[in-house]
Order: C-alpha cells, then structure tokens, then sequence
C-alpha cells in the first residue's frame, strides 16, 4: 500500500484531476476490451493491471486533494461500468469471430459473465438508492478484476474461469438483498 500512497501523494502535488485519472483508466480499459477481442489473453491481463490501478488512485486523490465530488462519483461509478463491458466485450468479439477457438458456448459464456457483472453493480447501486445496505455479495468488482486478470495473464482462453463466477454472483446477490 506504500507505493499506491506515494503514488496518490505525487499525483495529488502534481494538481491532477481525479476525472482525468478515471477517464485514462476507463481508455486503458478499451484498450483491453481490444486485446482481448484479438485473442492477446495475456497482455489483456496484464494491461488490466495498469487500467485499475488508475481505478484505485482517482478516489485516493480526490480524497486527498479535497476535490470529492458528486460528478466525480457519477462519472466513476458510470466509467467502472464502462470498463467492466468492455473487457467482456472483447472476450465475446473473440470468441464470435472465425478463428480456430470460434465458441457459442463461449459467447453466451462471457455474455452471461458482463450481464452477471452489470447487475451485480445496478443492484448494489439501485439498493443503496432506497437505503439498503449493500456491500455484501461474492464477485464485487475488485474480485470480478481479479479473475479477468488471473484468466487472462494465465493465457487462458477458456472464459468460463471468469464468467461462470460472476454469472452465478448474480442470483446469491440478488437474494442478499431480499434479507
């Protein structure tokens, strides 16, 4: 945590702005998408590494800067959305594509992986909303990142490491909430 603090701490004396940091983060992320679409599994992983990195330093400097915002909020939170289509995007462009791994099953795979993913975070958001606690559940999007890099800096082509995960989180979050 030294190195993410110092990190936050020279980027914060360099007067950079925690939207800017989350807009590099969601365009690295595209990036990713992209890798992953052409099949580079591993270096996907790896530049997902660098994309969330950015995600945790945005928060970290506007805290520290002062410089919380409700736009700021927004445009993270929305961005993280963003960068949780993309990747699995990519994963699907690949596997739909005419290539030796062509795969419906794993197309409907990771298709199940993003709306897993989608509607584990609009019903932690739309909970919330209403005032109901919400930061229970397995395969928030920390854990979600975790496996998409584990899957992809494996060279893993098989999506179903990561998707089937998050597609059955949706179904025991959902019946957290219910509680």
């Amino acid at each position: 945590m030294h190195i993410i603090d110092t990190m936050v701490r020279w980027l914060a004396f360099g007067g950079i702005s925690p939207n800017i940091l989350t807009v590099i983060g969601v365009t690295i992320n595209v990036g990713c998408g992209v890798l992953f679409g052409f099949g580079e599994f591993f270096w996907a992983g790896i530049v997902l590494i660098i994309a969330n990195l950015f995600d945790m330093l945005d928060g970290n400097v506007a805290r520290l800067t002062g410089r919380v915002t409700k736009f700021g909020a927004f445009l993270d939170s929305s961005l993280d959305r963003l960068s949780d289509m993309v990747a699995f995007l990519g994963i699907i462009a690949f596997y739909a594509s005419n290539t030796p791994q062509h795969s419906l099953l794993n197309v409907v795979l990771a298709g199940t992986g993003l709306i897993g993913s989608v509607m584990v975070s609009y019903t932690t958001a739309r909970s919330e909303s209403i005032g109901v606690k919400s930061n229970v559940g397995f395969l928030q999007r920390p854990e979600r990142m975790v496996l998409l890099i584990i899957g992809g800096s494996r060279h893993n082509r098989h999506p179903g490491f990561n998707c089937d995960f998050t597609s059955r989180n949706f179904p025991t979050h959902c019946l957290h909430r219910l509680r």
